[in-house]
């Protein structure tokens, strides 16, 4: 199908994505399909929200992961 056909199948069935501040365009497409596509959390490669870092305390800018 590819992402314009998506985009234009969306766009048949009346589904929008949410309106951000800009507002510019209120439909899907292509480039956006091909963006969440390619989005490795999307894809299921990587699972969002599995691990967590914290701050090292007496640190600037080291995180260590959460057990």
């Amino acid at each position: 199908m590819g992402a314009n056909g998506i985009a234009k199948y969306l766009e048949n069935h009346g589904i929008h994505k949410i309106q951000r501040q800009n507002g510019k365009n209120p439909l899907f497409d292509a480039h956006l399909i091909r963006l969440i596509l390619k989005n490795p959390v999307h894809c299921g490669k990587i699972a969002y929200g599995r691990r967590k870092t914290e701050k090292v305390h007496g640190t600037r800018n080291e995180y260590r992961l959460v057990e």
